[in-house]
C-alpha cells in the first residue's frame, strides 16, 4: 500500500481557505512536523477518523469524517463526544474507523489501563488497512542532562529500557514497547520519528484480517 507523503502546508493558503476556523486552529499542532496538520495526508477523502482525547478537535476543520472523543468537560462543544473510548465503543462499536490519532492521549497509563484501552480502540478499527498515528512524551532521564558535559545523551527513543524517575506519571515509551503493543493486538510499526518537546511520532498499520476473524 503506498501512502502519500505529508505535505508542507503553506500557511497563507491554509489561512485563505479555512479563514476564521485558521485563526481560532490550535497553534501548538504547527510546531509537529509528523504529528500535526500533516497527518491529514494519510487520510482518503471518504475515511473515517477517531481522534481520541482531541481537546479541541483541531483536525475537525480540514477532514471530513473525523470523530473527536474526550472525558474533560472543559471539551464539550468542541469534541463531538465527551465520553472515554470504552464508553465510545459501547455506544458506537459498528462505526468503525479507518484512522486512529492518539496524540499523547496513551501517556498516563498503567500497563494494564492502556492495554484496556488499545483493545477498545483496535476494535473501533476497521480490519482492514487501519493505521493509527500515535504521539507520545519519552521520559528523559534527568541524571543525563547537564551543561557542562560532553558526555552525548542517549537518544531516549532508542533505549529498551528506561529509567522511570520515581515522580513520573508518563508511561516508559519506547519504540520496542509500540512494537510489542502493536503486535498484540494485531498491528506492526512501520514508522517512528523524533518529534518536539521530548515526543515521538509513530505509526501502526492493520494486519489485514478477513472479517470472519474480527
Amino acid at each position: 500500500m503506498q501512502y502519500q507523503e505529508p505535505p508542507n502546508y503553506d500557511q497563507e493558503k491554509l489561512k485563505y481557505m479555512l479563514g476564521e476556523a485558521w485563526t481560532e486552529r490550535d497553534t501548538e499542532f504547527d510546531n509537529y512536523i509528523h504529528s500535526g496538520w500533516n497527518l491529514s495526508a494519510y487520510v482518503g477523502t471518504y475515511e473515517r477518523v477517531l481522534h481520541v482525547q482531541c481537546a479541541d478537535n483541531p483536525f475537525k476543520y480540514i477532514i471530513p469524517h473525523v470523530t473527536g472523543i474526550d472525558t474533560r468537560e472543559e471539551y464539550r462543544g468542541k469534541a463531538s463526544y465527551i465520553m472515554s473510548i470504552e464508553e465510545y465503543y459501547v455506544a458506537y462499536k459498528y462505526r468503525r474507523a479507518n484512522v486512529a490519532f492518539c496524540l499523547e492521549s496513551f501517556d498516563h497509563e498503567t500497563k494494564e489501563s492502556l492495554e484496556r484501552k488499545l483493545w477498545f480502540l483496535t476494535r473501533m478499527m476497521k480490519p482492514q488497512d487501519s493505521r493509527i498515528f500515535f504521539r507520545n512524551k519519552v521520559i528523559v532521564p534527568q541524571e543525563e542532562i547537564g551543561e557542562n558535559t560532553d558526555e552525548p545523551i542517549e537518544n531516549p527513543i532508542d533505549s529498551e529500557e528506561p529509567e522511570i524517575p520515581e515522580e513520573s506519571t508518563l508511561y516508559p515509551w519506547t519504540v520496542d514497547e509500540h512494537m510489542r503493543l502493536a503486535e498484540m493486538f494485531g498491528y506492526e510499526v512501520v514508522d517512528v520519528q523524533e518529534e518536539i518537546n521530548d515526543t515521538m511520532y509513530v505509526m501502526w498499520v492493520q494486519k489485514n484480517r478477513s472479517y470472519g476473524e474480527v
